[in-house]
């Protein structure tokens, strides 16, 4: 387990450290540079050393048999360099939001269609893989591209154009018993999102990044940009016409 603080406003990183100073599969990782989420995340994955990692922000809950299932699924799908689950909505206090559920139920049949290597230029603008960002990954396929997360203007959907430079590289693959729980909150990051259009000419400007870095034939390339451009015009489009 890697711990991470990069703002040091309190000694909880330096007791930790001590508390867990004798368990060698605990690392705490501080310093007061101040960097920003995506930063943080970025510490964590660069210091990982393990096989598999797994991303869970510290108001996100998910149970051993549930990071077991993932494994296994990963285990049993060696192209894969993402297993995921469905996502169960709650508050604070451990009230379900259904509405707010990301189950992803229909994954489970797509586990067995062959992987187009463009479904990363499809991600955002389908809202597929709803939660995958906080299922397991395939460490060395990170390392193996330096797939680090990549900023956004405002890191407005940083998470999910990096999730769909992971696509590029690799499958993705559903566990129907790799759950997870995300616990919404008034202060969490994404509700204080106010995403207007630049954000989402950013976010595609960071996904063809991905493409272009990822890809190694140039038709893909090519075809990848010419989708999330499309994509990225019938947005902006439909923002325009509800203005």
């Amino acid at each position: 387990m890697l711990l991470s603080d990069q703002h040091g406003h309190d000694d909880c990183a330096e007791r930790l450290r001590q508390r867990y100073a004798g368990h060698e599969n605990i690392r705490v990782l501080a310093n007061d540079t101040g960097g920003d989420w995506v930063a943080n995340i970025n510490v964590l994955i660069k210091a990982c050393e393990t096989e598999f990692f797994r991303i869970l922000p510290h108001d996100d809950m998910s149970g051993l048999e549930d990071l077991a299932a993932l494994h296994q699924a990963l285990l049993d799908t060696p192209d894969a360099v993402l297993s995921f689950g469905p996502v169960h909505a709650e508050t604070l206090e451990g009230e379900p939001l259904p509405a707010r559920n990301e189950l992803n139920l229909d994954e489970a049949e797509r586990n067995g269609e062959p992987w187009d290597r463009l479904e990363g230029a499809r991600l955002f603008s389908t809202g597929r893989f709803s939660g995958a960002f906080k299922g397991l990954v395939r460490a060395a396929a990170v390392r193996r591209h330096r797939l680090w997360i990549e900023r956004t203007d405002r890191l407005i959907h940083s998470e999910r154009a990096w999730l769909a430079g992971l696509a590029f590289v690799g499958r993705f693959t559903y566990a129907p018993r790799g759950g997870l729980r995300k616990r919404y909150h008034p202060d969490s990051t994404h509700a204080q999102w106010n995403v207007e259009a630049a954000d989402f000419v950013s976010t595609t400007r960071v996904m063809i990044n991905y493409a272009n870095r990822l890809l190694e034939n140039e038709t893909d390339r090519f075809a990848a940009e010419q989708e999330l451009t499309g994509h990225l015009t019938r947005r902006l489009a439909a923002l325009s016409a509800n203005a």
